[in-house]
């Protein structure tokens, strides 16, 4: 009862503190307008904040555990990895390679989050500097599940496999790399194409999407419709024995729609 009230007294006073400036007092009309479909008013969200119990935190809690220990998760990302690694290599690419990149990087994730939406995503993130495994990293987590990536499906850009054997990779892309294997990252190769594409710092990424399985062969299909190039990469499991967080399994075909 002590810490909810202590959480209480925070969330009302960072709201009040909030309207003290014209940008964070139009953030939230925005947002209020955005996610409500209406203006909610200031006395409203403070007296609702109030009426929260501690029976009303811990049964929203124990929901959350439980779906995201017992429901499987599929993983979409909705443009090609490996952004770095062919900005990286931009003197050696052929034209095309880099005129894929420039135009992955400039696709708009609009269509991709309305579909995420739509569908019920039970997580979001986009993947720019720490790569798919820091960003995956953070989802798992702050949900407590561990994720599994089958490598062969990771959507790639065309030439990168190649460029990454040449050793051209950028110094993010390292450090995301030392990172990961040192807070959970699990590869049976640790020096593989696969890995450091899995850690490439991106550029302008698009989206990662966890949703039901059905939901997110319906995601692939609805955004290949519209020629973006998603595809299922993996899914969300629950934590193993073995201390991992995020495994890239090599050679699973199992989850292509």
């Amino acid at each position: 009862e002590e810490e909810i009230e202590r959480v209480k007294g925070q969330v009302r006073g960072g709201t009040v503190l909030g309207l003290e400036d014209t940008m964070s007092r139009m953030t939230r009309l925005g947002e209020s307008w955005l996610f409500q479909g209406q203006v909610t008013d200031i006395d409203e969200i403070l007296d609702s904040v109030e009426a929260v119990t501690l029976a009303e935190v811990n049964e929203l809690a124990a929901e959350l555990y439980a779906q995201a220990n017992n429901a499987l998760r599929e993983l979409v990302p909705m443009v090609p990895i490996a952004h770095g690694s062919a900005a990286n290599a931009a003197r050696a690419v052929e034209d095309e390679t880099l005129a894929a990149a420039v135009e992955s990087m400039a696709r708009l994730n609009a269509d991709a989050a309305e579909v995420a939406r739509t569908l019920g995503a039970h997580a979001v993130t986009d993947v720019t500097g720490f790569g798919l495994v820091g960003h995956l990293h953070e989802i798992c987590r702050a949900s407590g599940v561990s994720a599994d990536i089958h490598a062969e499906l990771l959507p790639v850009l065309p030439a990168v496999r190649s460029l990454i054997e040449q050793g051209h990779l950028s110094g993010g892309t390292r450090r995301n790399r030392a990172d990961a294997l040192a807070g959970g990252l699990r590869s049976a190769d640790p020096e593989s194409v696969h890995t450091w594409l899995a850690c490439d710092a991106q550029t302008s990424g698009g989206l990662l999407v966890a949703l039901d399985p059905v939901a997110a062969v319906a995601a692939v299909d609805e955004l290949r419709g519209r020629g973006h190039p998603a595809t299922l990469i993996g899914e969300l499991n629950r934590c193993g024995a073995d201390g991992a967080v995020v495994r890239i399994r090599d050679g699973s075909q199992r989850y292509v729609p």
